[in-house]
């Protein structure tokens, strides 16, 4: 009877899966000419590598790239070098960090500019008292050839802009939004592949176009009523993307009992529906297990079965269950037995591949759009982790 329901179950899981596979939106901005306010070579910003300090910004600074003149729609991103992606939203509590960000900034269009400096600029959107170290945004840019960043106020560094081409749609945008865990996986240097290398990999053969843009989302201490009363804020500061990638849970199961479950669970609807409502489609992961020799708790599986419940009832695509693979493998944690190592964080990167990566594939039945677990697992063989 138990093996019948499950078979039923995950056939209801699978047909949820939408049928139009994602449209690649080609990073056009690699490499591409670069100029900016500051003495020294900008082209870090543009080489495709994160990690890399290129522009420490400061009031009035500013950076422009000039693309290929033949696109209609643009989304815009930039990453700041913070840990953290917000010291307010989504209530940090102690592990705010002090976020120096562009507070006040603009992003112009120009068709004539020889320099970044000349010629005649239009501003096509605008941000006030931003809050968060990376940021995406999506411009018309008929008829233009310049894009530029022009900070009126902040600081920080920014390692990383990029430029997409969305002349054919948004499909291939991400948000990772989560905790702890979230900031130790995006934001620490990578052992193996990124979720976009990872991407790329498994769907060569039938979407050899695949490049995901995503923005780095983890708040440290953060938990599912923190960000489901900020969530509208939180998804259009990041840029109201195609698919929005949550992990949570760590921090409202902290000391393994389940208390709050229930609170847990409709905190995850209004994310749910506050996504669905901006055409949004959130994907949320199996929260991590610990390791309990160090941390001497566990997650209770009431969360885990929350999460369950939810991706069945509101027909998501299932995320990565991350809880089986560090209770099998808690090697990957770090010394608190709580957050991903080095190792951790990329195989978290891999394992969100993995559970997405069907997706792309425009020819793949419908109630095949995920990977199974037998393909999973031959995946998992091939590579070398």
């Amino acid at each position: 009877m138990r093996t019948f329901l499950f078979k039923i179950t995950l056939n209801l899981i699978l047909l949820s899966i939408p049928v139009t596979a994602i449209q690649p939106n080609p990073l056009i901005s690699k490499f591409q000419p670069i100029y900016a306010s500051f003495t020294g070579s900008p082209t870090n910003l543009v080489n495709g590598k994160f990690g890399e300090t290129a522009w420490t910004v400061t009031d009035s600074s500013w950076i422009a790239i000039k693309l290929r003149p033949d696109i209609s729609d643009i989304f815009f991103t930039w990453n700041s070098t913070n840990n953290m992606w917000s010291d307010s939203l989504g209530n940090p509590r102690d592990c705010a960090e002090g976020l120096p960000v562009p507070v006040n900034y603009l992003l112009q269009v120009s068709e004539n500019s020889t320099n970044g400096v000349d010629g005649t600029w239009k501003t096509v959107d605008s941000v006030v008292d931003n809050i968060v170290a990376a940021r995406g945004h999506r411009i018309a840019f008929s008829g233009n050839t310049w894009i530029k960043m022009s900070v009126i106020k902040g600081g920080g560094k920014i390692d990383e802009v990029e430029v997409f081409d969305m002349s054919n749609g948004a499909d291939d945008t991400w948000f990772f939004l989560g905790t702890s865990v979230t900031v130790n996986t995006f934001k620490k240097p990578v052992q193996m592949k990124t979720f976009r290398e990872y991407i790329i990999e498994y769907v060569n053969e039938f979407n050899p176009k695949a490049l995901p843009a995503f923005i780095r989302g983890g708040i440290g201490c953060a938990t599912s009523k923190g960000f489901a009363a900020e969530i509208n804020t939180i998804l259009s500061s990041a840029g109201n993307v195609a698919y929005c990638a949550i992990e949570v849970g760590t921090y409202d199961a902290w000391g393994g009992g389940n208390d709050n479950v229930a609170d847990f669970t409709n905190n995850l609807k209004k994310i749910i529906t506050a996504c669905k409502s901006k055409k949004i489609e959130p994907i949320i992961a199996r929260t991590p297990a610990t390791n309990p020799e160090k941390t001497s708790w566990q997650i209770n599986e009431g969360y885990l079965a929350a999460i369950d419940e939810l991706t069945r009832k509101y027909n998501l695509v299932p995320g990565p269950d991350l809880f089986s693979w560090f209770l099998q493998h808690p090697d990957e944690l770090a010394d608190d037995g709580v957050l991903p190592s080095p190792r951790g964080g990329a195989n978290i990167q891999r394992l969100w591949a993995e559970a997405v990566y069907k997706l792309y594939d425009p020819n793949a039945p419908k109630r095949q759009r995920t990977a199974t677990a037998s393909k999973k697992k031959s995946i998992a063989k091939k590579k070398k982790r």
